[in-house]
């Protein structure tokens, strides 16, 4: 549970985090607006920021001083106004203001150009209005392929069945929910650049499908194990029978052997490493028995960020310290672009999180501001320095 050190700091963590009351919500202007002094309230950012509960880790670079001194820093000196309205209380309004457009649009970015260093944070909003020559975002749709070769378009449709042979398979939006059969026969599901899509096989295993992904398992499951063959990435929830172990199948030929856990597989052929990041419970790699919290990537176990290796399963890109090819790959599958380099591009990383639900331009606007420009023609993204 969540420490507050003064009531301030309770309605700061309530008002950011949209949990606030309409009572608390007055209460807070109210502190905010009989301030005479901007130290209180620096000491209750800074307390909020470094909240364990309140922040994550990509927060905790920030210098809630620096930053408010840099959100004030842009101000004007201005004609003596009829009826005198203290400053700090108008800054405070357009601030708060942009934490709500910032949480609001689900933009929060910034760049470090030496990993080893901490950089100043930025904060970037934007706004989610209409706009010309944009790319949208992706959404549920995949191919179904079933045993007879015949392939059928799944996407955010109403209800309907699917029959393959005398196997029942319900299409419920965004999701494909098999039913118990003793016939076998195999299926594949194909998401496309841009497409996402859910999957519940005969024996309750949960499958999330990212982008330009696909999966092939059989619509039942007999003999001594379950196995699955994936490509892309993948995110399983496996039902658990200690009789019936659960294998995947990898690009690389690397089987995971499972019981019952929650692990995420990143397997694209466009990324230098295949990575599998345990959630719950337990796998076996190559030998490499794998505990939650942990990756496997070429041949090592190493500690894993869960946050980030599960954040397009849960509708948002968390970049940690990514580099720019490594963040364009992922728009170029959701947003079904290609990027295209042009000139000399300086290194950069980039660490922050963004709903995957904006407009390809609304993103771009937060990346902008790391000196590398973008344009949109057609389906083609273009990067320069």
């Amino acid at each position: 549970m969540a420490k507050y050190t003064t009531r301030l700091h309770y309605l700061l963590d309530q008002y950011i985090t949209g949990r606030h009351t309409p009572e608390e919500l007055t209460e807070f202007w109210s502190l905010i607006d009989n301030m005479e002094d901007a130290d209180p309230i620096k000491e209750q950012l800074m307390a909020w920021w470094r909240n364990e509960e309140g922040a994550d880790e990509l927060t905790a670079n920030i210098d809630p001083a620096r930053m408010l001194e840099r959100i004030l820093g842009d101000r004007q000196p201005a004609p003596q106004p009829v009826h005198r309205i203290h400053f700090l209380r108008m800054a405070w309004i357009r601030y708060a203001a942009m934490i709500l457009l910032v949480i609001g649009a689900g933009v929060y970015f910034y760049y470090a150009q030496n990993p080893a260093l901490p950089q100043e944070q930025e904060t970037i909003t934007v706004q989610k209005a209409p706009r010309q020559h944009d790319v949208a975002p992706g959404y549920d749709k995949a191919i179904l392929t079933l045993s007879n070769g015949e392939q059928v378009a799944l996407d955010e449709t109403n209800t309907t069945v699917i029959s393959d042979g005398g196997v029942v398979i319900n299409k419920d939006k965004g999701a494909l929910v098999y039913g118990k059969t003793n016939i076998v026969a195999y299926n594949t599901m194909t998401t496309p650049r841009g497409g996402q899509y859910r999957l519940t096989l005969p024996d309750g295993t949960q499958i999330w499908l990212n982008a330009a992904s696909s999966i092939t398992y059989p619509t039942a499951f007999v003999g001594p194990e379950r196995k699955v063959e994936i490509t892309g990435e993948v995110y399983f929830e496996v039902a658990k029978n200690e009789k019936m172990p659960f294998k995947v199948k990898l690009r690389d030929e690397t089987e995971i052997r499972v019981l019952g856990t929650h692990f995420n597989v990143n397997a694209y052929a466009d990324e230098p490493l295949v990575r599998t990041t345990l959630l719950e419970g337990s796998v076996m790699i190559n030998n490499s028995v794998l505990k939650p919290g942990q990756a496997y990537s070429n041949g090592k176990v190493t500690e894993a960020d869960t946050e980030a290796a599960v954040g397009w399963k849960n509708g948002v890109f968390i970049f940690n310290r990514d580099n720019l090819t490594s963040v364009m790959r992922q728009l170029s599958r959701w947003y079904d672009v290609d990027v295209e380099y042009q000139g000399s591009l300086a290194s950069r990383t980039f660490s922050g999180k963004i709903k995957r639900d904006l407009g390809l331009l609304d993103l771009l606007d937060g990346l902008k501001s790391t000196d590398v420009r973008f344009k949109i023609e057609g389906k083609k993204l273009i990067v320069t320095p």
